[in-house]
């Protein structure tokens, strides 16, 4: 026979063929080859059956007694070729090779595997030989063998034909037949054919995959799956390949889907799949593009404002070169759309109160995402600047501002208020101040306003809060205004103090008890903000506490205070210009003293002043200028009225210095000062130093000890010597700069340590400076003593 199924080659197939022309002409070639073959094959076989007639048998037909030879329409459709004239091979069958047997005899002899599977799965009832078996009959509608009108049995493939039983046994027993591909009996075969030539499928072609279905489409993957190879039973994979962004890839699986990752957000990729037999060969291929997923912008926030809002976000992994589309939507409309490139925006002139919602979404080769969203609702403003203006034991007045542009708007204003352990109290009002009546005296109370805005619902916005504490029924400011010595030894102390605001409409009397250590309480009672204390015992300290009694008995807390039944006795001294009178301002805490920047000394005479500083009785007198020489000669009977005013003796004597370089003026002053102090003197002197500021920031004893190096020879500094003198104790002020309360630089803080070193140098020496000369009495030798201090000190030598 001229061509078998071996002659066609599997690199002549379409499949082994490079580029789309070269395979479809390959599958042109083979489609033609293959019909010529085939064809031939069945007219050979078909004429080897004709040469082997089976027997009549009784009870048959006569048309079924027809030699099967005749012609058929089936069988002339199969034999379109005349044998004679187109292949030698279709000869007659007894002028070939004897060695040939007939494929009916090889079929009932041999033990082909094919033929016991045949016989076991398609039982007809029949057994023997087919020419025994009883004739059936096609039914209408069915599908007629190709030889006979008899019902087909199987289909072939290769030879798009339709076989009975008997007439398809060549296709288990002929070599050459035995390689085509047969399936149930259908008609359907022009399904078979090739969808662009219309001419049977290839022997060697794979049914392709079904459709391709998209379940999934994300910004980077897809899911795709598709139906199995029609048909198809042996082993197989499928070959699924993408191309996208210019690159393609493949990949070859055995499950009916795929997900594909990693890929480029909104970009067009196209996937085809195709059956892989496990010989190698392939099916044709069937595609479907698809369009991966805008991805939408992630973690939006917005930062809700009165009137405005900022929104921000971040863009989606994998977007590039990407826009975003906002849109601001209120009451079921858009009221504003932008695009932006940057992740963050801002809208303004909102409604107060007013509820928005915000869509944003990437935009990405002109497709858009789905839009991210979020709603909000723009501010309340919170009342402003909330200020307590006055407060009493039992009300408190409230007032605060609401931001511009509330004005327009119906509101009303919520106040809230409670104690530690007490309900909250609310109130309303429209305008911006309140007073808060019925509070507790004493107690601390935590106050709430806030907006509340009248819509078509109420809408309240956060509060703004307030602490107050109502004033105590307790007497504040006590002081001890005065403190004299009264005729004799006795002590007369005077006190004041205030009420707290409010307390004049309340009946009250004050209890006033006071008492010294070791000693019981003495009580009075006044009605009035003020009181003496007599007949108190001297160098005496004494505590006093004061209520506030009600007519309902109940009593208030209590203050206290302190003061010693004593006094301290203070000489200033120093060159002019250093800052005296204003040092005796600063120790008295007021006033006192005139004040003047002049070359020449301010003060031209001795002068006492008095007041209590922290609970004791303090007298500073002020001298004219160290060895000033305009030191008027009527000068002497001021240096009497100051010793009067030291009787019966100073307690200290402070000696005034600047802060500064020590020139020849100043270190005269000093060696004068050691010249006329006799070592008795320097137990009762302090050195202070003014001007502070002029230190910039060095500790006083940095500066003593820099400005107290030796001279030449040995000698000590005069202000080293000075400073020893006085056991070193030594301060520094600063009369015009250092105001504060507290801290380094503070006058107030280096007052209370020279009234502490003033108070330990004074129980040292076991009271005032006396100076006794041997024949003088009790007062004589006092007086005595401070004038020849003063009368050299202010260079009046004839005053002796």
């Amino acid at each position: 026979m001229e061509g078998t199924d071996a002659d066609v080659s599997v690199a002549e197939g379409p499949l082994h063929s490079e580029g789309p022309d070269e395979i479809a002409l390959a599958k042109e070639r083979t489609a033609k080859t293959m019909e010529k073959t085939q064809k031939k094959k069945i007219t050979a076989v078909l004429r080897d059956l004709e040469g082997k007639k089976p027997e009549s048998k009784p009870g048959l037909p006569p048309e079924h007694q027809k030699d099967p030879s005749t012609d058929h329409p089936s069988t002339k459709h199969l034999s379109t070729e005349h044998p004679s004239t187109e292949d030698p091979s279709t000869e007659d069958p007894s002028t070939q090779d004897p060695s040939i047997e007939d494929p009916s005899t090889e079929h009932l002899s041999t033990e082909d595997p094919s033929t016991q599977d045949l016989s076991t799965e398609h039982t007809l009832g029949v057994s023997g030989d087919p020419s025994e078996r009883s004739p059936h009959t096609a039914e209408p509608g069915a599908v007629l063998c190709a030889v006979c009108p008899k019902r087909a049995f199987k289909s072939c493939l290769t030879c798009m034909a339709s076989f009975c039983e008997l007439h398809v046994k060549p296709h288990y027993t002929a070599p050459e037949l035995q390689r085509h591909r047969l399936v149930e009996a259908t008609e359907a075969l022009d399904q078979r054919l090739c969808q662009q030539h219309n001419r049977e499928l290839e022997l060697y072609s794979v049914p392709p995959p079904g459709p391709i279905e998209f379940t999934s489409v994300k910004p980077d993957s897809v899911c795709l799956c598709w139906g199995p190879p029609e048909g198809l039973t042996g082993p197989h994979t499928f070959r699924v390949s993408w191309m996208g962004e210019g690159r393609q890839e493949k990949l070859e699986v055995q499950d009916l889907k795929l997900q594909v990752q990693e890929l480029t957000p909104g970009e067009a990729y196209t996937f085809t799949v195709a059956t892989l037999s496990d010989e190698g060969r392939q099916s044709p291929c069937v595609s479907a593009a698809v369009l991966t997923d805008v991805p939408p912008p992630e973690d939006l926030n917005v930062d809700v404002g009165v009137t405005s809002v900022s929104a921000t976000w971040k863009k989606a992994a994998g977007g590039k070169n990407v826009s975003y589309l906002l849109k601001l939507w209120s009451d079921g409309k858009c009221q504003q759309t932008t695009v932006v490139k940057s992740p963050q925006h801002s809208f303004s002139e909102l409604s107060i109160g007013g509820e928005y919602s915000i869509k944003v979404s990437t935009v990405l080769k002109g497709r858009n995402s789905k839009p991210a969203s979020t709603t909000f609702r723009t501010c309340i403003p919170v009342p402003e600047n909330v200020t307590v203006s006055s407060v009493t034991p039992t009300s408190a007045d409230l007032s605060w501002s609401l931001q511009q542009g509330m004005e327009q708007i119906p509101h009303r204003f919520l106040i809230s208020y409670c104690s530690k352990g007490t309900e909250p109290q609310t109130i309303f009002t429209q305008s911006c101040s309140t007073t808060l009546t019925g509070l507790q005296p004493d107690t601390q109370y935590w106050v709430r306003v806030k907006v509340s805005i009248f819509c078509l619902l109420k809408c309240e916005g956060e509060a703004s809060l307030a602490r107050i504490h109502t004033g105590s029924l307790a007497p504040k400011g006590l002081s001890v205004d005065e403190l004299d010595a009264e005729s004799g030894d006795r002590w007369r102390a005077t006190l004041s103090w205030s009420l707290q605001q409010g307390m004049e409409q309340i009946p009250h009397t004050f209890l006033i008890s006071y008492c010294s250590e070791g000693t019981e309480p003495q009580t009075i009672s006044t009605e009035s903000c003020s009181t003496s204390l007599t007949g108190l015992q001297p160098d005496t300290q004494y505590t006093v506490s004061i209520c506030t009694e009600l007519q309902t008995g109940e009593k208030t807390k209590t203050a206290f205070i302190t003061f010693h039944t004593s006094e301290w006795r203070i000489v200033l001294l120093g060159k002019t210009g250093e800052g005296k009178s204003s040092s005796g301002n600063t120790i008295l805490g007021e006033d006192v003293f005139f004040v003047d920047s002049s070359p020449h000394s301010v003060t031209v005479q001795c002068e006492a002043r008095s007041t209590t500083v922290n609970g004791r009785k303090v007298t500073v007198i002020d001298t004219p200028g160290f060895l000033d020489p305009t030191t008027p000669k009527k000068l002497r009977e001021d240096i009497v009225k100051c010793m009067t005013f030291c009787s019966p003796g100073p307690h200290a004597f402070i000696i005034v210095l600047r802060v500064g370089r020590y020139k020849k003026g100043e270190e005269e002053v000093i060696n004068k000062i050691q010249e006329l102090f006799t070592s008795e003197v320097f137990q009762h002197v302090v050195v202070v130093f003014t001007h502070g500021r002029d230190l910039k920031g060095k500790p006083i004893k940095q500066f003593v000890e820099e400005s107290s190096s030796q001279r030449p020879g040995g000698r000590d500094a005069p202000l080293k010597e000075l400073v020893d003198k006085c056991h070193g104790r030594y301060h520094v002020i600063d009369n015009e700069y250092w105001k504060q309360e507290e801290g380094d630089c503070s006058n107030r803080t280096e007052i209370m340590k020279l009234f502490t070193t003033i108070e330990e140098m004074v129980q040292e020496n076991g009271g005032y400076y006396t100076e006794r000369p041997p024949t003088a009495g009790a007062t004589t030798w006092v007086l005595c003593g401070l004038r020849r201090i003063l009368s050299v000190a202010f260079d009046l030598p004839s005053f002796f």
